[in-house]
């Protein structure tokens, strides 16, 4: 999450600049990068909660590998959703002439979706409870991500410090 905020952010920060001020830009980075830090503990308190459905017999390798395998399916779904948006993407207009002249548009849509996410959330779901040596592959890619993720916290905590500064100053 914190990798496409940025990326976002950065789009962002150039025109902020020019238009105002760099502080003003970087007040709009810490904004963002304090949205982002609220939204991953949520993120992380719902993973908790869903952690609780799983067997017990599960290996904490396991649960973490699938919790961490859905939480990137959903991550990319996400990007792609705001991509799609961002790049003006359109359906062409024969897909909406034929989503207008049906009945009932948003089963084709909800449908068309279910039939496209359910095999990128299913395969990787399976093949984390399935397979030992993509549960050890998973968490060897988180392992070498904790020191990133240490510095993204620690620019979420920079950011929440800017904000307050600006705030209260």
């Amino acid at each position: 999450m914190h990798v496409w905020a940025i990326i976002l952010i950065l789009m962002d920060v150039s025109w902020v600049a020019e238009r105002t001020d760099f502080w003003d830009a970087i007040g709009v980075a810490a904004y963002g990068l304090m949205f982002i830090f609220f939204e991953s503990l949520i993120i992380f308190f719902v993973l908790v909660l869903v952690g609780f459905i799983f067997p017990r017999s599960w290996s904490e390798a396991k649960r973490i590998t699938l919790l961490g395998v859905l939480i990137v399916v959903i991550l990319i779904w996400a990007i792609l959703g705001q991509l799609y948006f961002l790049l003006g993407i359109s359906l062409g207009p024969e897909v909406i002439y034929f989503l207008a002249s049906n009945p009932h548009p948003l089963w084709i849509i909800y449908g068309t979706l279910l039939i496209v996410v359910t095999p990128t959330v299913a395969l990787p779901a399976f093949a984390t409870i399935r397979s030992e040596k993509f549960q050890q592959g998973f968490l060897a890619v988180l392992d070498r991500l904790s020191v990133l993720m240490g510095l993204y916290i620690l620019l979420d905590f920079a950011s929440i410090v800017i904000v307050l500064i600006r705030n209260l100053g």
